[in-house]
Formats: C-alpha cells, structure tokens, sequence
C-alpha cells in the first residue's frame, strides 16, 4: 500500500500550485503568507480544459524518472518540482482554476485505480483543501466512477479525528521522531534506499526555555 502516501501528498502539492495561479491573476506576484480565502468561488464558474488537463499530466511535474505518474512505486515528490503550465494561461481565471481543482482530485484517484484489487468503500478527507467544494465534488464524482460507484466521501470529523489539529499533531510527531534520531521517511513510500531521518534542528539564540534547549541538545 506504498502508492497511498504519496497519493495524498500530492494532493497539498497540486493545491498549493492552485493557489499560486489566483495570486499571479490576482496580484500578479506570490505571496508565501497567503492562505485559502478563496476556496472555490472561481473554479465553481469554470469548466474543465481537457486539454490543459493532459498537459497538466504530462508537464506539471520534474522528476527524475520523466513522467512521475509513469514512473513505478515507490516514489515521493518535493513542492518545487511542481509548477504552473503554459497552457493554464490561456484559460480564463475561473476554467484554469476549476481544471487544476479536477487535477487534483483526478491524482488522487489516479494513485488509488494503480493499487491492484482495491475497491474503497470510504474516503476520509482531511486538510485544510478540503474546505474547498469544488475538490471535493470532483473527486467524489471521479471515483465513483473510476473505483466504487457506491464509494462514500466523508471528512475525518465524522469518525471523530480533528481536522485543524491533525497537521500539527502530525509535524509534531515527526520533530520528536527527527529528535529522537528515528526514521521519518522508509524505502516503501519514497523510494529513500534505506530508512532516514531528516530535518534540521534550529534553537533560537534568544528566548529559548531550558527545557527546550534541554530537549533538543541533551545538556
């Protein structure tokens, strides 16, 4: 079940870009402090390009493998290997947002169709993203029809996770993993040729509490 992971990445990737095109349209430069405020309200008044839609598939991602939808599992992306496609500026604000919005849901379904014999019953949505409707209608719509036409589509708050905190709580077990020395990342979901840890530790020259500091440097 590697394939997964990496299915639901990709989705925070792909919105990330998404956002970056209404703020080049909008403001005409990008703002790394900009959040969600517009979550639906263009793409909901757009249709699809379909052929934008391939050229998204074909050219939105450098990996190292070509075609990263093409390339064998396991595998993983960082954020700055995505990037806007030309085709996307010829489209009107809200087409281009709505075919990158059933981008992202398509990716998703996409990862999940590759995993021989799986047939979902339920898709819990977490993220900030799926706040966005458009999203979320797009990929109910695809995989009921590309995986279960009985498939439910629901958010983690109805089987009682948080979905404000799950990104911190899930950062935060990571720190305490890189702290510790333990693996963050394994070869069955990225492809990383033996299990590593990762990040780098940062104590602020002023303002740190003793036990920060006796938590991140053992003294």
């Amino acid at each position: 079940m590697a394939e997964l992971p990496t299915s639901v990445v990709f989705k925070a990737l792909i919105t990330k870009i998404y956002w970056d095109l209404i703020q080049l349209r909008e403001y005409g430069f990008i703002d790394p402090t900009f959040g969600p405020i517009f979550e639906g309200k263009y793409g909901a008044k757009g249709r699809v390009n379909e052929s934008v839609f391939s050229e998204l598939y074909q050219h939105s991602i450098a990996h190292r493998d070509g075609n990263y939808f093409t390339a064998p599992f396991p595998k993983s992306l960082d954020i700055n290997q995505l990037s806007l496609v030309p085709g996307l500026e010829t489209l009107s604000l809200e087409d281009a947002c709505r075919t990158l919005e059933a981008f992202t849901a398509d990716t998703i379904v996409t990862g999940l169709a590759s995993v021989q014999g799986l047939k979902p019953q339920l898709l819990v949505l977490a993220g900030g993203g799926w706040n966005n409707p458009v999203i979320t209608q797009e990929l109910e719509a695809r995989a009921r029809h590309r995986l279960n036409a009985s498939i439910s589509v629901g958010s983690v708050q109805k089987i009682g996770w948080n979905n404000q905190a799950m990104e911190a709580q899930i950062f935060a077990y990571l720190a305490v993993r890189s702290l510790l020395g333990e693996p963050i990342s394994i070869p069955e979901t990225t492809g990383v040729p033996k299990p590593l840890t990762g990040g780098s530790i940062s104590i602020p020259s002023t303002g740190a509490t003793e036990n920060v500091r006796q938590t991140v440097v053992g003294t």
